[in-house]
């Protein structure tokens, strides 16, 4: 039963749709709306990680853009968490102490279970070539149990 559930949620997840947060995404991070249209439907998949399977998942550079862009429109990024999982999903940028090797296994937790969930992955959750280097520039993931301001917004982009 939680199996077609959670297949049902994912379509439905999936069938969600926002102009507003496409064309925000393809201004900030400077790429066509096609590409900002894969973008948001790799910040879905992500979101429904987080959402269905709790947090500690790490969202990869660009899929982070497509979060932020939709973090933005606050009512409508509040009304998808609730509406489809029913409670807010926060964004969670690590501060100072962050544990690096932590980060690293929540990378690889993430493009795990993600190619579980979803097969084949788009190049929007590559994560860079050393993921090492992509640790010490941006110490982000999802959590469900509270929210933490940026410090250091430069920090966000490649």
């Amino acid at each position: 039963m939680l199996v077609t559930k959670s297949k049902n949620l994912l379509l439905q997840v999936m069938n969600y749709s926002n102009e507003s947060v496409v064309k925000r995404i393809s201004k900030e991070v400077n790429c066509t709306y096609q590409e900002a249209s894969e973008i948001f439907e790799d910040t879905k998949r992500f979101l429904y990680l987080c959402g269905v399977y709790g947090g500690g998942f790490a969202p990869a550079l660009k899929i982070d853009d497509g979060w932020h862009a939709f973090i933005l429109h606050t009512k409508d990024y509040l009304d998808f968490c609730i509406n489809f999982f029913e409670r807010f999903i926060h964004h969670y940028p690590n501060g100072d102490n962050y544990d690096k090797e932590k980060g690293l296994k929540e990378i690889e937790h993430t493009l795990e279970v993600a190619r579980l969930v979803f097969g084949q992955l788009s190049s929007n959750w590559n994560y860079s070539k050393n993921k090492q280097s992509i640790l010490l520039e941006v110490d982000l993931r999802c959590s469900d149990t509270g929210c933490n301001s940026c410090s250091d917004t430069s920090s966000c982009r490649d």
